[in-house]
Formats: structure tokens, sequence, C-alpha cells
């Protein structure tokens, strides 16, 4: 079995099977030496090894289709102008706005902020930063749980002192 030598970026690799040399990124302008061949050539002047290699490579992935796998949503003659597609890979995280509103009567100045972080949850969705859109429905959350903990012990020390 013959053994091949490619000289690439001044570096003669090998010695390598005919399987090898697609690995380390030959083309048909690649220099290539084996036992037998006079001098060094490029692949491209040896019609067998060319038409080979071209055989090996691997050909270019197909383009991504979004429908296929899912990602997207064609807009429906219901959707408003302007309104983004529905992101069925992330769907819209909850605001917690109507539990921050409900906390308003536990405690006042922690709902007021967890109402804030509530509105900010679909705008960033709706920008398409689904990460900020998580962040802020975590911190709204985390509001709302402080606001009505708070409620809690304030109630209960009105109600034993």
């Amino acid at each position: 079995m013959k053994k091949f030598y490619l000289f690439i970026n001044g570096k003669t690799i090998g010695p390598m099977y005919l399987s090898d040399i697609p690995v380390h990124g030959a083309t048909s302008q690649t220099h290539i030496w084996y036992e037998g061949l006079p001098d060094w050539k490029r692949i491209c002047e040896i019609p067998e090894i060319d038409e080979a290699l071209s055989r090996m490579q691997e050909p270019a992935p197909p383009p991504f289709d979004a429908e296929s796998f899912g990602v997207a949503r064609k807009q429906s003659c219901c959707d408003y102008p302007g309104t983004p597609p529905a992101n069925d890979l992330f769907p819209r995280p909850n605001n917690y706005l109507a539990e921050s509103i409900m906390a308003l009567l536990f405690c006042f100045p922690l709902a007021i902020v967890a109402i804030i972080k509530a509105t900010k949850v679909n705008r960033y969705y709706d920008r398409g930063d689904i990460n900020q859109s998580y962040i802020a429905s975590t911190e709204a959350r985390n509001w709302f749980i402080a606001s009505v903990a708070l409620g809690i012990v304030m109630l209960l020390y009105l109600m034993f002192f």
C-alpha cells in the first residue's frame, strides 16, 4: 500500500495513507509525494489521487431549515403587525405581575419593586433577549416572595405585640 507525504505550510507531513490526506486539510493545490513519483507534484496534477480525494471530501451540510426543527412559527392572520413570532424553544417566562399586584396588600414598598421587575419580563422577551427575560422573571419572583414574607412578619408582629 502506498504511503503519501504532503507539503503544507512549509512542513512535510507523512507518511500517511490516501484516506488520511483530507484530514490534514489537503486541497487540489497541495503538493504530494509518494515512492515512485520522481518529484513533488500538486494533487491536481495526479488525476487518480485528485479524483479519489474529491470522493472522500465531506459534502457541505444542508442549509438549516428552522421550521423543520420547530424553532420558528409562521405568522398567522391573527398576529398583530410587528409582533415577533412565538419562540417554541424558549416559552415566555412568568412575569409575576398579578402576584406582585396582590402583594401590595402585604408590603407596599417591596411590592412596588416587584411590579417594576415584572413589567420588564415581557419587554425583554419581545426584544428577543430571552436570557435577560428569564433573569427578570426570577428577580420579580424573588421580590414578590420577599414582599409577602415581610408582610406576614409585620402582620404577626402587630398581632402579638
